[in-house]
């Protein structure tokens, strides 16, 4: 009997080693609703600060392992029923068949639960089977921003008579998370799986933060079901938290977060799951602002989405957003000046949007402008030619940055705020090295982070950008125009020239030849016009006009109608000059050749007493 007995224990232990080896890793059933058997891969610390809690008394139901990257396979997950990810690099040191392996032991019933605070730029998350992408600022040290619960649910909820799930939200904005949200990580784009718990405003997107650059909340804490199992995504900066953090609502900087993450690891799921998915993490909220160049200021324009005329102006935000939307603005501004571009680049007034952020549309003034017409000679002869020079200038706005967006640009390395990230940068964060507030060598400007000391976290702030140039960083570009200018003897067009990509301020001076074969003698008006550039509406200045020019018989120097001595005194006064000379007299350059001499002189012997 006993043979028996051992007999059908083996046969059951093969086959059930078969089946691990048939479906891989598949966590135990366990007979609790929450976490129990919870693996940290490869730590419960975040290399640049932190560590999640593991033991007070809160989490003594928990029993906690950790696991090396390198080890994560199938048979290594399968005593495991919660899997805590500690992402510190960019990507994330799984092989191609330990993601396979994570994902199938997440379908078969595990919780997986990410956590990557502070990696910069951001972590590649395309292996997973619900892909996103999230904006990163890193160890900032923010300690402010807000945060939105989006859905109150057993993941923790803003209701404070429910005390079990009860989170202390309204002490963020005042540093009572510490730099756990500021410095926090949120979603731009997702698959469509995930749902969302809680919107932050972080360092990019909390309007008074130093970086503010007008990237809407994002998500920060997340969730999706997969197969069996559930996702959990945790983007907060665990900068506060201990190993013996309370979990407690009430405690200062770190009781918040440490709630947080019991709740997580409380969290039921397969048969018992209870998340409500009342919000869709794909969605994404967008504002839309107008600001005029010309003002110096934000102006209101009205927008249309999707074609259709939405009622609002500018600014607007447009909430709960999902797939790809187009929104336009007009033209014109109120004042009637012209769009130019959107902060992204686009020269369309119609934009494509498909994640959160902020748009705003630039408008600026359009206007050229001929600001003098100046004739090589005031009398010349028929047949002859003259030169005529057009000065124009674009008059238009040279865009300049935003308060804002020098701030912004400020933050990010700008040190001595002239628009470049440069040598000059680093080497003002050299000359404040480890200062603080009332030393000798103190730069507020140099502590990029705020955070009283000018140390090597504000060189990590200005490396990843440097060499950047605030235009180009905003897709501000310049405002140049291209235009043709034509020159003109009464009205009759002598020439057409083209202007192309004259910067605003700038000035152009074309050269124009008429010659004035075929004219008949007699005096002539000549002017020059600019053609109108879209959107100018100071067209007044456009044309310049510069007096008159009289053709008359080759000779006739002084142009009283007949070639005579006159003309013959004015000729040696002039004798051998050029336009360099005293005594250049441009007239007297019959030929045109910048050269007072006999051949001037050879021209009045020939036409010796003509009319």
């Amino acid at each position: 009997m006993r043979k028996v007995i051992l007999s059908s224990f083996l046969t059951v232990s093969i086959f059930l080693s078969a089946l691990l080896l048939i479906f891989g890793a598949v966590p135990y059933a366990k007979a609790t609703l929450t976490s129990t058997n919870v693996v940290f891969v490869p730590s419960a610390s975040c290399p640049t600060g932190g560590t999640l809690p593991t033991t007070n008394p809160a989490f003594a139901a928990f029993n906690f392992s950790t696991m090396a990257w390198a080890n994560v396979n199938a048979a290594n997950l399968a005593p495991y029923d919660t899997v805590v990810l500690m992402i510190s690099t960019e990507t994330v040191p799984l092989s191609t068949s330990q993601q396979a392996d994570l994902i199938n032991w997440v379908d078969g019933g595990g919780k997986l639960i990410i956590y990557d605070s502070e990696t910069v730029p951001s972590v590649d998350y395309s292996w997973l089977p619900y892909p996103m992408t999230t904006k990163n600022p890193g160890a900032m040290g923010y300690a402010s921003g807000n945060i939105t619960f989006v859905e109150n649910n057993t993941l923790g909820c803003t209701d404070p008579g429910n005390v079990t799930y009860y989170i202390h939200t309204t002490i963020v904005p005042t540093g009572g998370w510490s730099d756990s949200v500021g410095d926090c990580n949120t979603f731009v784009t997702s698959d469509p799986h995930w749902y969302g718990h809680i919107k932050a405003q972080n360092y990019y997107s909390y309007t008074p933060s130093p970086g503010y650059d007008g990237t809407p909340a994002g998500w920060v804490h997340t969730y999706a079901p997969y197969g069996n199992g559930l996702f959990i995504y945790n983007g907060f900066d665990i900068d506060p938290l201990a190993s013996n953090s309370v979990p407690n609502s009430t405690v200062l900087y770190d009781g918040n977060l440490a709630k947080i993450w019991l709740m997580e690891l409380k969290q039921p799921w397969g048969i018992h799951y209870n998340l409500p998915e009342t919000k869709g993490a794909m969605y994404y909220d967008v504002t839309i602002k107008a600001y005029c160049y010309t003002e110096d200021t934000y102006v209101s324009v009205s927008i249309t989405m999707d074609g259709t005329p939405t009622g609002f102006n500018t600014p607007y935000v447009f909430t709960d957003l999902n797939g790809t939307h187009t929104f336009t603005v007009p033209g014109n501004d109120p004042n009637g000046h012209p769009f130019k571009q959107w902060n992204t680049g686009e020269t369309s007034t119609t934009i494509t949007v498909s994640s959160a952020r902020t748009y705003t549309a630039y408008y600026y003034k359009r206007d050229v402008a001929v600001v003098n017409v100046a004739l090589s000679k005031t009398v010349v002869g028929q047949g002859y030619s003259l030169s005529i020079n057009v000065t124009v200038e674009n008059q238009g706005v040279e865009i300049i940055p935003t308060p804002e967006q020098r701030e912004t640009f400020w933050s990010m390395g700008d040190v001595n705020r002239d628009g470049y990230i440069d040598d000059i940068d680093v080497s003002l964060i050299g000359a404040a090295w480890l200062s603080t507030p009332g030393a000798p060598n103190w730069n507020p400007d140099a502590d990029l982070n705020k955070d009283l000391i000018v140390d090597a976290d504000d060189l990590k702030i200005l490396y990843p950008n440097y060499g950047l140039d605030i235009w180009t960083h905003f897709g501000l570009g310049l405002p140049t125009e291209t235009f043709n200018v034509t020159a003109y003897t009464n009205t009759t067009a002598i020439e057409t020239q083209t202007i192309t990509n004259l910067p605003a301020g700038a000035t152009q001076t074309l050269t124009f030849t008429w010659n004035t074969s075929g004219f008949a003698e007699g005096n002539y008006t000549i002017s020059a016009i600019a053609d109108t550039v879209p959107g100018e509406t100071d067209t007044a200045d456009n044309s310049c006009t510069d007096g008159w020019v009289k053709v008359t018989v080759a000779g006739d120097i002084n142009g009283d109608g007949i070639v005579n001595a006159g003309d013959l005194g004015l000729l040696g006064t002039a004798w051998f000059s050029n336009p360099n000379s005293p005594n250049w007299n441009p007239n007297a350059d019959i030929t045109g050749n910048e050269i007072v001499n006999a051949g001037d002189l050879g021209i009045i012997g020939v036409n010796w007493f003509k009319t």
